[in-house]
């Protein structure tokens, strides 16, 4: 081929780099695009401004994506109990977290002086509160994107790491279950469990996408 089918934009000359985009480009191009102004090939003259707009909108609907999960993911529910009475669930697999936090030189004595005087360690509480709350999360956006909405058995073990014993781990993991009968829950929640489903359904369409380049 010695034109581009799009632009007729030659491949030819010494000096020329010019070249035809991967399948993988050329469809992500054409995912932004209207279906009346999709192409079969597109080159690097006539794919460069129309790659690189498909990839502020890939960004964008990242963005939008991510931030919503993140302020809405803990409308899921995540409980310990196994199975309450009044879900009708199916299973649908194990879920893991974890998160690892630095403690600290100076942390540590906080902790120990807190320790001595009766008093809790707020700083050391408040690091422990952020890794179990960021594995609830992780439970939650895990199980969601396995075609469940919501976490039960849920169970959080920690633990010292390090030479030194200078990181807290702190571990989570619980069945990913579908809720059958949404009624049980507050209607705020089945609202958001509904749209949190729909947007990672998007980003699973669009995540093929995340290693595209020109």
């Amino acid at each position: 081929m010695e034109n581009c089918p799009n632009c007729n934009e030659s491949f030819k000359g010494f000096m020329n780099s010019n070249k035809l985009l991967k399948e993988e480009t050329v469809e992500f191009i054409n995912h932004y695009l209207p279906p009346e102004e999709h192409k079969t090939h597109y080159c690097e003259k006539c794919g460069y401004d129309k790659y690189y707009s498909a990839k502020d909108k890939y960004n964008d609907a990242v963005n939008r994506i991510s931030k919503f999960q993140m302020n809405n993911i803990d409308f899921v529910p995540c409980i310990s109990i196994q199975e309450p009475r009044s879900w009708d669930i199916e299973v649908i697999g194990l879920v893991t977290a974890q998160s690892t936090m630095g403690t600290g030189f100076y942390t540590e004595i906080a902790s120990s002086w807190g320790d001595f005087i009766g008093a809790d360690s707020k700083s050391m509480n408040a690091k422990v509160s952020t890794g179990e709350s960021n594995c609830l999360n992780i439970l939650r956006t895990k199980a969601i994107s396995m075609g469940g909405n919501a976490v039960v058995g849920v169970d959080i073990d920690y633990a010292e790491v390090g030479s030194l014993k200078g990181m807290i781990l702190v571990c989570a993991t619980g069945t990913a279950v579908r809720l059958k009968n949404l009624d049980v829950l507050p209607i705020e929640n089945k609202e958001q469990i509904a749209q949190l489903i729909e947007v990672s359904e998007e980003m699973k369409m669009i995540g093929k996408f995340s290693k595209v380049q020109l």
